[in-house]
């Protein structure tokens, strides 16, 4: 059984390094869309509220 895992993993030729790339390049695209959403909410509050723009500001650098 040992073997047969040995071959797989050495017959693989890399995929595993592939397959990591992507995820890790995934996860940096959902970590982006959401810092995008915090700067998103923070310009939409400060374009409703302009008098409150340093508290705004304030809470999404927090964020």
């Amino acid at each position: 059984m040992l073997t047969v895992v040995q071959e797989t993993a050495a017959a693989s030729g890399g995929l595993d390094l592939l397959g990591a790339g992507i995820g890790i390049g995934l996860a940096v695209i959902g970590a982006g869309i959401g810092i995008g959403q915090i700067g998103n909410g923070v310009a939409q509050g400060i374009a409703r509220q302009p008098e409150a723009a340093a508290t705004i500001q304030g809470a999404g650098i927090i964020l």
